[in-house]
């Protein structure tokens, strides 16, 4: 729970920084308002990028602490000589490099398929006048 608040927070003080503009916010307001009788494909999948994206949030908090937790161990107790440590280290500073790309991929992706759902549903209740 605390891996996700935080990666939450990641992506409100990092990515919708970088990535927001007009547009999108006024795509995702006419998604939050969107009226169907019917599940669209897309908004099927959305939720599988969602939860994609929840769980790439969730883990760079968790990767942070796993680094910092297990330096941190080898310190106290030097159960690993140092360059190997530092192999480790590097692994998941890539790894946390990786998963901060695939948020920024997924925010994408999201606001791409949001706007492709408004866009139907614009396109379908024109066509019903």
């Amino acid at each position: 729970m605390l891996a996700a608040k935080m990666g939450a927070q990641i992506e409100m003080i990092m990515w919708d920084r970088l990535i927001k503009t007009a547009e999108r916010e006024q795509d995702w307001e006419k998604y939050l308002k969107l009226e169907t009788k019917d599940e669209i494909v897309g908004q099927r999948y959305l939720k599988d990028v969602h939860t994609h994206l929840l769980f790439e949030l969730s883990m760079v908090p968790a990767a942070t602490a796993f680094a910092v937790g297990v330096n941190w161990y080898n310190h106290l107790y030097g159960c690993t000589p140092a360059t190997e440590m530092v192999y480790v280290t590097v692994g998941v500073a890539l790894l946390i490099l990786y998963l901060l790309y695939q948020i920024y991929i997924s925010m994408e992706r999201l606001a791409y398929v949001r706007s492709l759902v408004i866009q139907s549903l614009q396109d379908n209740a024109g066509g019903r006048d």
